[in-house]
């Protein structure tokens, strides 16, 4: 405080596009990929090799900290390819995640700036490009890339561990999270709006169990409504996943931390409900 002024000083996170959709749906599983390197030579300045495996975790840790909409419920290496399809969808299934997330870091190399008032000075660029895959359906929804130069202030015959606090409060480093913080809200502004999706894993006696619980929000008397998942062949020999709606809802009467238990309101109709088959929150609660 000065003189009658009272200064505040915050920090703020904006989500530019997420209309509050959080507050009406569930959090989403994300299962996320390590980003490989599209020219491992580059990273032997340094021999920065597992920079993509470390940024991948620097990504985890701002979805787990500062997303409203995602968890992340995996990181897996297993490579992921829009060509096997139906590979992917059961690699999301068994991590219960309705989108698959990975990326390439395409661009690591380093100029020298004979201009700079500190003679030598290397400036390094970073750029990555952003695939999100649907889990569901095998599709992928969104792509983006992202790119950035930093100052690399270490030796160039230096070996830099990219697990340690020396190279992430570097300037390069402080300009790699800069842009896992942007993919995240890219990620938030992007696929927010879209309806949570929790799965049917077991039913028995009118009682279904299904893959999402306290952590992604779910609560006691939330109603769902059920749709049946059916699968086909396109034309091109890949599987697709289309949803059939149902008259039936349900109502959820027991929470565990990433299950829950869901009574049927329609008892005479819960024969017909399979593990598979997708729920969606009634927005109108």
């Amino acid at each position: 405080m000065r003189g009658s002024k009272m200064y505040v000083t915050a920090r703020i996170d904006i989500y530019p596009s997420a209309k509050s959709c959080h507050k009406v749906q569930y959090k989403k599983g994300l299962l996320l990929g390590k980003f490989s390197l599209a020219v491992p030579q580059q990273a032997a300045m340094g021999s920065i090799y597992q920079l993509g495996e470390d940024f991948s975790k620097v990504l985890q840790k701002n979805i787990q900290q500062r997303s409203q909409s995602f968890l992340v419920t995996g990181v897996t290496k297993v490579p992921f390819s829009a060509n096997h399809a139906d590979a992917m969808m059961m690699l999301a299934e068994d991590n219960d995640a309705q989108y698959l997330i990975s990326g390439e870091i395409t661009d690591l190399s380093a100029t020298v700036d004979d201009h700079a008032l500190q003679p030598n000075t290397i400036n390094r660029q970073f750029a990555v490009t952003l695939d999100i895959m649907d889990g569901k359906t095998g599709e992928m929804i969104y792509q983006n890339s992202y790119r950035d130069i930093g100052l690399w202030p270490f030796a160039r015959t230096s070996h830099v561990d990219t697990k340690t606090a020396r190279f992430w409060v570097s300037p390069y480093g402080q300009s790699i999270q800069r842009m896992a913080q942007n993919m995240m809200l890219d990620i938030e502004s992007a696929l927010s709006c879209r309806a949570s999706l929790p799965e049917i894993i077991n039913i028995h006696q009118g009682i279904a169990q299904i893959n999402v619980g306290r952590v992604h929000g779910v609560r006691n008397g939330d109603q769902l409504k059920l749709w049946h998942s059916a699968g086909f062949i396109d034309q091109k020999g890949i599987p697709r996943n289309r949803m059939v709606e149902t008259a039936i809802t349900l109502t959820v009467n027991r929470v565990y931390e990433k299950s829950a238990e869901l009574s049927v309101n329609q008892l005479q109709l819960a024969s017909s409900i399979q593990p598979g088959d997708l729920l969606t929150k009634q927005l109108n609660q």
